[in-house]
């Protein structure tokens, strides 16, 4: 009798789990089946111009019991938006036709390129994601703080030595002589190492920031000098390089 019980109560459970995951596999077109996000707005701290961001993600998640269909996702600025995007591995900028199952979930991965401009304080650039299921238009606030700089990359490569470039290379951001002040309205970012000739003067003003990529340096020749005129609550800043630094 004890067997049989179990025998009953195991075909139960099976025949309920065929129905609730049938359910699941049903497509609803109600306009009711709204999508939930794991936030409304996704915020890149001060990215470079030119630079990639890191990779931030959102959660999109189906609470209704069936399946959704989301017709389509895509930016609210189309082929002009600066961000990028894929979804469950299927790149933007337009996505169509993305099922996800009953109370399921699916990950959007999102990055950011600022394009430069002429601006030296830190600017904010906007755009949405927008995701377009049984008629409901729904979208996450997409925001990005850029900054533009100077940026320093390597233009000698010689065994031995690790990539670099010539202070004296960029006249086009300073005035190269013997004495040389670095302009300070916008960072400086540093990729490989930066060589400062012999004989030349390098100041760096306070409220200068400085930011060495992965390796990278500033190497003074015998001769040079350098003067680091940092003041309090207007330091000059040398720190490592994130994609998203402040």
């Amino acid at each position: 009798m004890k067997f049989f019980l179990n025998s009953i109560i195991f075909f139960i459970l099976i025949v309920a789990a065929i129905l609730t995951s049938c359910k699941k596999d049903v497509l609803t077109t109600d306009s009711s089946a709204k999508l939930r996000f794991s936030t409304d707005t996704l915020t890149f701290d001060t990215v470079f111009t030119q630079i990639g961001s890191v990779t931030k993600r959102i959660m999109v998640y189906n609470p209704s019991k069936q399946k959704v269909k989301i017709s389509s996702i895509s930016f609210k600025e189309n082929t002009k938006s600066q961000f990028r995007f894929n979804i469950d591995g299927v790149p933007g900028p337009q996505v169509k036709d993305l099922e996800i199952l009953g109370e399921d979930s699916a990950f959007v991965f999102v990055e950011v390129t600022v394009n430069p401009n002429d601006q030296t304080n830190p600017f904010v650039i906007v755009d949405a994601l927008q995701f377009n299921t049984n008629g409901n238009l729904q979208e996450v606030i997409l925001e990005a703080f850029g900054q533009n700089a100077y940026y320093y990359t390597p233009s000698q490569f010689v065994a031995g030595f690790p990539p670099l470039s010539f202070l004296s290379e960029y006249e086009d951001y300073m005035p190269i002589s013997t004495n040389i002040i670095l302009p300070k309205d916008k960072p400086h970012v540093i990729f490989g190492f930066l060589l400062v000739d012999s004989l030349i003067n390098l100041t760096i003003e306070a409220g200068t920031q400085i930011h060495f990529y992965d390796q990278a340096g500033l190497w003074m020749y015998p001769g040079s000098t350098l003067k680091v005129a940092g003041e309090l609550d207007n330091e000059v800043v040398f720190q490592g390089f994130r994609k998203d630094f402040f």
